[in-house]
């Protein structure tokens, strides 16, 4: 326990373990300070901070995003450092703790849900989604897994708000309109439910799909693997029949 809790009285300890366990009951797994990966915050239109990976972490709220290192992790806490600045994600108070001077803690926000690590997840960011056409405005890494809105949406991203995406080789990414990763349904070639999907193995704008994504799989392949166009309709019809790329039997 931390040191900075220690004062705390006994009534208000159990009240505190209560107030955890109803917590952790609106939670797939217990959260704390060894599994903790993302969470959000209340501060004006709340905020975030997430894992983005070898040791490092970004806070996105209304003020912009900021960047941390992580410098330690205990049972119920990860401490994070910017400049002089260190904070404890305190899953014990369900708080984020300011070290204003050496070992005096003052909170900063409460947190509102916080979430352990996607067993999808890897920890290498490979695939890079941008919010506008030639990888400009902001921009969400993503490692290999499955992230559905809810997951894009605490690393940064918003709904409908992707206009291109690097792919570097060896990987391939899925694009889905909808949450879910719903894959389309086609009669003759014409979607006619479930929303289109496409899947990349190499960098592009999204003429035809932009500001539509909700959903997306990473996936590792083979570098040499086919190019995989997208058969939205009579569009992807004739770019089948007319384009020079090798297309893969599994045209998505």
């Amino acid at each position: 326990m931390h040191t900075h809790l220690l004062n705390i009285s006994f009534k208000a300890k159990l009240l505190l373990v209560v107030s955890l366990l109803i917590y952790s009951q609106t939670n797939h797994a217990e959260v704390n300070g060894w599994n903790l990966y993302d969470l959000t915050y209340y501060y004006g239109n709340g905020g975030t901070f997430i894992d983005v990976g070898e040791n490092k972490w970004v806070e996105r709220n209304q003020d912009g995003e900021f960047h941390f290192d992580e410098i330690n992790r205990d049972e119920w806490s990860v401490y994070l450092r910017r400049g002089s600045m260190v904070l404890a994600l305190d899953m014990w108070t369900k708080t984020i703790q300011w070290e204003r001077t050496s070992g005096n803690w003052v909170t900063l926000y409460n947190i509102h849900q916080a979430n352990v690590m996607n067993s999808n997840y890897r920890s290498d960011n490979v695939v890079t989604l941008y919010q506008h056409n030639n990888y400009q405005g902001y921009a969400v890494n993503l490692p290999e897994g499955n992230f559905t809105l809810e997951d894009l949406q605490r690393r940064g991203m918003r709904n409908d708000d992707i206009s291109s995406v690097r792919v570097p080789n060896g990987y391939r990414v899925t694009l889905y309109e909808h949450d879910g990763f719903q894959e389309p349904v086609r009669f003759f070639g014409i979607i006619v439910s479930g929303g289109w999907s496409l899947t990349l193995n190499t960098s592009t704008n999204l003429p035809h799909n932009n500001d539509q994504t909700s959903s997306v799989r990473v996936e590792r392949i083979s570098e040499d693997s086919n190019w995989w166009l997208d058969c939205d309709g009579f569009y992807g019809y004739f770019e089948m029949i007319f384009s020079d790329y090798p297309i893969s039997s599994e045209c998505d």
